[in-house]
Order: structure tokens, then sequence, then C-alpha cells
């Protein structure tokens, strides 16, 4: 299986996973608070359908060879979402989940092997283009179903895949703090390692390389700590050594 068929795999796992949590969602579910400080439940569901209309749209242009959607038509998109019912918001970005996963099919058909999707200002293959959609999926799922069970983690499977995209988050949203230093980090559950490198801006490669502070947690927590998501409320077991938790949540404020 190519990383293209692992990805939309691992999406049509987290689609399933979120349709499921919407069927138990009654009028105070809707309303609840999610992990995202200023979202509802509702709010969530909202985001992830306005983002995958986007995302199908730039599919849809570059397979008619047109231009992209851009920051005008985005914000008519999430206006729209904004302004739908809680209910309407939850059971129609479902909708859109289906159909963006009917659209992101199209790559397994060998005519469009080699499509270039332009999205965001960039141009993407299809792998990135998926792997962009299951961050932000799997993610949010997260910030939905953790206002529900406390104990809730992301799937390991998706937080490998998700990782391959971390290095450059880590570069460009990362802010540095503290003691010049080099991290060596041990992912569990699958297993990763990884060395953080923190100085005036941080950098982060796959190493087995020492480090002069040492971290050890499982993947799914790592990926939430580089997306904000790993307040000691939700944090596993974890071990830590020349380096606080506490400095590294500081250094990734999240997204």
């Amino acid at each position: 299986m190519d990383d293209r068929a692992e990805l939309l795999a691992a999406l049509h796992r987290s689609a399933d996973g979120l349709q499921a949590l919407a069927g138990s969602l009654d009028g105070e579910g809707l309303q609840r608070q999610s992990y995202c400080a200023d979202w509802s439940v509702a709010s969530v569901f909202s985001h992830l359908g306005a983002q995958g209309q986007i995302f199908g749209s730039c599919v849809d242009a570059s397979l008619a060879g047109t231009d992209p959607p851009g920051t005008d038509q985005f914000e008519t998109i999430w206006a729209g979402w904004n302004a739908k019912p809680p209910r309407d918001q939850v059971t129609d970005a479902i909708a859109v989940d289906q159909r963006l996963l009917e659209r992101f099919s199209a790559f397994a058909d060998e005519a469009h092997h080699d499509l270039v999707v332009s999205a965001f200002g960039m141009q993407l293959d299809a792998a990135t283009l998926f792997r962009m959609r299951l961050s932000e999926h799997v993610v949010h799922s997260w910030d939905v179903a953790v206002a529900f069970e406390p104990q809730s983690v992301l799937p390991g499977d998706a937080a490998s895949m998700i990782l391959v995209a971390i290095p450059r988050l880590v570069a460009h949203r990362g802010t540095p703090s503290g003691l010049h230093r080099s991290v060596a980090i041990e992912l569990l559950n699958p297993s990763h390692r990884y060395l953080l490198e923190i100085a005036e801006t941080l950098t982060l490669t796959a190493s087995d390389a020492a480090g002069s502070a040492q971290l050890r947690l499982p993947t799914e927590a790592f990926v939430r700590l580089v997306y904000g998501r790993l307040d000691p409320d939700h944090t596993p077991a974890y071990e830590a050594h020349g380096v606080e938790l506490d400095e590294l949540r500081q250094m990734f404020p999240g997204l």
C-alpha cells in the first residue's frame, strides 16, 4: 500500500469515528465546550466542514484546470458555515467529509496519479494534500472526543502519518524559549526517534543521536504537544531529563 492509500484509509477511519461521535450528540452535546477555547463542539464540526469544502474546491479546480479558490472565497465559505444552526453544522460537516473522500479517491485513478493540486498558495501532491487534511481532521476530532471522554488519545497509526509533516510545523510555528540545548526524543507506540535542537530557532529531525536532554512519551502525545494540546490534565505517563515539559508546552502554543 503506497502513502496515498494509507493516508486515504486513515482519513476514512477518522471520518467514521467523527460520524459516530456526531450520532451521539444531543442539544447539550452540540453546545458543550470543545477543547478549543473559543469553540463549542458544533463549532469544531463547522470548521471541519468549511475546511473540507475548501479542500474539495481546490481539488475540483485542479481537475478542471481552473484557478483555486482564494481568500475571498474562503471568507464566504467560513461565514456560511458560521451562520448554520448547530445541528446543521454537524450533519453538513459529515456530508462534506463523505464528498471529500470521494474526491480524494479520484487520485486512485491512474489518469490522475501525478496530479498536483494548487491549494493554500502551495503546489501539493496527493500524499501531501491527504496528510494536511488528516492532520486537521484527526486533531479536531480529538478536540470533540475529549470533551466527552477526558482520556481520549489520537490513533497511533494516524499520529505516525502526521509526524511526517511535524518537523516543518516545529520550524515554522514553534517559539524557542529557555536555554539552548538538544533534546533526544524517544516516541512510543509506534516507535520513532527525533532530535529537537533548541536555539534561535527550533529544528526537529529524525535521528538516533544523543542529546543534552531526553524526553520519552507516546507518539500521539508528542503530536498533541506540537499542536498545543498536551496540557497537564491530558498528559500520559512520560519521562523527561534536562528539560521540563512545561517549557516545551510554551514553545508550542498550538493551532
